[in-house]
């Protein structure tokens, strides 16, 4: 990884999904990619490095009162950067 790579991370539970925006993204140059499939793995590695974009599945595993833990991670990050949200498939 080289200091002008951008740092992508991907936030998607579906292996599928994330397969597939893997074969898209890598087809792109100097760029890193970062896979999570869960919120805590997703936070761990934006506190860890300089995300340069985020492409998060608002629809991840429910919480036990039945919130999206997706929607609280959008949530948490509309904070800090801007989200363009879209559904691939």
């Amino acid at each position: 990884m080289q200091s002008t790579d951008k740092q992508i991370l991907i936030v998607e539970d579906n292996k599928r999904h994330m397969d597939r925006a893997c074969d898209i993204l890598e087809q792109l140059e100097d760029v890193v990619i970062f896979k999570a499939d869960n919120c805590a793995d997703a936070y761990r590695y934006a506190m860890e490095y300089s995300i340069d974009l985020f492409i998060v599945d608002i629809i991840l595993e429910k919480t036990k009162n039945g919130i999206t833990e997706g929607v609280i991670w959008k949530q948490l990050l509309l904070f800090f950067f801007p989200i363009l949200i879209g559904t691939f498939f």
